[in-house]
């Protein structure tokens, strides 16, 4: 049984999120969480494409991002993803997947769900536990949005509602 396509987005906006197989954690320490972003970040200049959230917990990843061009999401990912399974591989001296499945990716609208859905990728580390104060977590862009800096682009997210409404809706 074959799979079925990838639905393209008429906005060029995803929630991109993926796992490790068999829930295995895809970051062992702070190195591997700087060498994803790293990574991250160099695609994003050579792909040219806009990163509006990110969230990397120790076994999961997610995503917000707007391709350039139509149909990008898939070179993007499969850059990514393969330079930081390489990376990954080597330094634990293991082979095989890393990454359960295939990564998922879901057309975002730009619609009522798009600030909601940049609220649940940063509150992931609460609701798993990992922190208790949203701004303690180190690898999701809540500060890049708080700071207005970062690799994280918030101008568009902080153009559709005011600073304090965006705040409150985080917390």
């Amino acid at each position: 049984m074959s799979r079925r396509p990838r639905e393209l987005s008429s906005t060029g906006f995803y929630h991109i999120f993926f796992r490790g197989i068999n829930h295995q954690s895809l970051f062992e320490e702070s190195n591997d969480f700087n060498f994803f972003l790293s990574t991250l970040t160099s695609l994003k200049n050579d792909l040219c494409f806009e990163l509006h959230a990110y969230c990397l917990m120790p076994n999961h990843v997610h995503l917000l991002l707007k391709e350039s061009v139509n149909g990008d999401i898939s070179l993007i990912m499969k850059r990514l993803l393969t330079r930081y399974v390489m990376y990954f591989n080597k330094k634990y001296e293991r082979s095989g997947a890393l990454i359960a499945n295939r990564y998922k990716s879901i057309p975002v609208a730009l619609d009522q769900y798009f600030i909601p859905l940049i609220c649940y990728i940063h509150q992931n580390p609460i609701k798993a536990g990992l922190v208790k104060n949203i701004e303690d977590y180190s690898f999701s862009s809540y500060k890049d949005y708080l700071k207005r800096d970062g690799i994280t682009n918030t101008a568009f997210s902080l153009g559709l509602i005011d600073r304090d409404e965006w705040l409150r809706l985080h917390h």
